[in-house]
């Protein structure tokens, strides 16, 4: 395509948020349940403990979102080798909310299902399978005003260990850095429309992050809270 030089803009600043949602692979690994990630705050050892429960109908609510990250610098994307996303954030929000929801997901009991997809010498894919902390991490970012659409990109992988890294200054904020790990997903992930925040995009139905495609990036409509 060649695109029309007057519907040809960049984009700035972004909404710098990122909604974390729970999800696991189905017993039958056509697809991907999503979790109610709300225990995680008072579990000391999870994920042993407790054995996150499947929500029937997701909606983005305290159940669904394990966390929403809002206060943030810098969301970073960076698309990797094999094909997922990789995505580091520069946040400054450092709270008790933060440290019981979000923590638990990067603290370093790394289980086999957080492990790379590999191959065998005969050429067969092979997924490790485990307990796990996968996560799905939706952001919004850049608004495109021709357009009126937001630019949503989705990864699915786990925190990294050495997420939440500090400085802590006298009068400075502190800026717990976060660094989520993209893998591509073992199957497609089907994500109902009512998990999308209403306020910055408007969805009309279910979306399909499809595994071919290691991630998922679209410009969406957007929601009656952007303006512009």
């Amino acid at each position: 395509m060649i695109p029309d030089p007057n519907l040809v803009c960049d984009l700035s600043g972004g909404f710098r948020q990122s909604d974390m949602i729970a999800v696991r692979i189905k017993t039958d690994g056509t697809g991907y349940d999503i979790l109610n990630s709300s225990a995680v705050a008072t579990s000391p050892t999870f994920p042993a403990s407790p054995s996150l429960p499947v929500i029937a109908n997701p909606s983005r609510d305290n159940t669904t979102i394990a966390y929403s990250l809002t206060l943030l610098t810098d969301t970073q994307t960076k698309p990797t080798a094999d094909g997922a996303m990789d995505i580091d954030f520069t946040n400054y929000e450092d709270s008790p909310n933060l440290v019981k929801c979000l923590l638990p997901f990067a603290q370093p009991n790394i289980t086999t299902s957080q492990l790379k997809e590999y191959v065998l010498q005969d050429g067969t894919h092979r997924v490790p399978t485990g307990a796990g902390k996968d996560l799905l991490s939706i952001n919004y970012l850049g608004y495109e005003k021709i357009s009126q659409t937001v630019n949503v990109i989705i990864s699915f992988g786990y925190l990294d260990p050495t997420s939440f890294a500090a400085s802590y200054k006298s009068g400075e904020y502190s800026m717990p850095k976060v660094s989520f790990k993209g893998k591509v997903p073992a199957a497609n992930i089907t994500i109902p429309a009512a998990i999308f925040d209403s306020r910055l995009v408007t969805v009309s139905g279910p979306v399909t992050f499809y595994r071919v495609n290691g991630y998922y990036q679209a410009f969406l409509p957007k929601g009656p809270a952007v303006v512009g």
